[in-house]
């Protein structure tokens, strides 16, 4: 487990850099493909003990975002994906946005990386399952290049408004793209049909308490597991939560916050 930030370029090839060179430093990430493209970065997180074998693209050949993808498999002679894949949400691409100040928290089957310029988190592999034996990475990113809201503290599964936030994952054992929601969420109208967290984590004594968020399938509503080492506070109030930038020790872990877009949605992230 380890994290990175930094200053990054928002131009062509700036998120691949950073994702070229740390990535590999965990023993269940490697470069797949160094010849896909013009950045365009091929990366997979290979672990059978623990069912974990998948593959994510990063085309991040132009300035401002990088657009995602995931795949089952790969071919490093013609440079494409194989079997089934996870390229769009509702038909809008998968984007992370950029900027000049990153932090980037790798773990064995899954990254965040964060744009703290925005306060933007995305969340990119496998949750801390129920079932290991399912091969299930998931995508919580934007799906506008210049979305307007925080996909790691909106949850809203929509292009509702300017929100532009996907959350999905692939079933790779079934072959088929699903949309994943929060477990825990409030339903407000102004959010159209999305699902938009809201926890409040300062408890009566006054201490801060933390939660891995628990996600689920949006179509059975079946739990899935949880978001490793990210508490999504979303819409709660900053009085009765966390307040942006703001870093706590819950037990001797230090967590930090970010709020950000037109909403100023939030997530806490655990800094290990």
């Amino acid at each position: 487990m380890a994290y990175y930030e930094g200053s990054m370029s928002s131009g062509a090839g700036g998120l691949k850099a950073i994702l070229d060179e740390y990535l590999p430093d965990n023993q269940y990430w490697h470069i797949e493909d160094a010849n896909a493209g013009d950045n365009i970065g091929v990366y997979h997180c290979d672990d059978s003990a623990r069912n974990s074998d998948f593959i994510v693209v990063v085309k991040d050949n132009q300035a401002d975002y990088a657009n995602i993808e995931i795949w089952e498999a790969w071919d490093s002679e013609n440079h494409q994906g194989v079997g089934c894949g996870l390229t769009n949400a509702g038909g809008n691409l998968l984007y992370v946005r950029k900027s000049s100040s990153y932090l980037l928290r790798v773990r064995d089957h899954h990254f965040v990386f964060i744009n703290k310029n925005l306060a933007y988190g995305y969340y990119i592999g496998l949750p801390r399952r129920i079932n290991d034996t399912q091969n299930i990475p998931i995508v919580i990113v934007n799906s506008g290049s210049a979305a307007t809201d925080n996909p790691l503290g909106t949850g809203i599964n929509n292009n509702i408004a300017n929100y532009y936030v996907a959350w999905r994952f692939l079933d790779i054992d079934n072959a088929i793209v699903r949309i994943l929601r929060p477990a825990l969420n409030t339903s407000d109208s102004s959010e159209g049909s999305g699902y938009v967290p809201s926890f409040n984590c300062k408890s009566v004594d006054g201490k801060v308490r933390m939660i891995e968020y628990p996600v689920m399938n949006h179509t059975t509503r079946a739990y899935l597991g949880e978001l490793e080492g990210v508490c999504i506070i979303g819409k709660a109030d900053p009085g009765y939560s966390l307040a942006n930038e703001q870093t706590v020790d819950v037990s001797g872990t230090i967590w930090k916050c970010w709020r950000g877009g037109t909403n100023s949605y939030g997530f806490v992230l655990e800094l290990a």
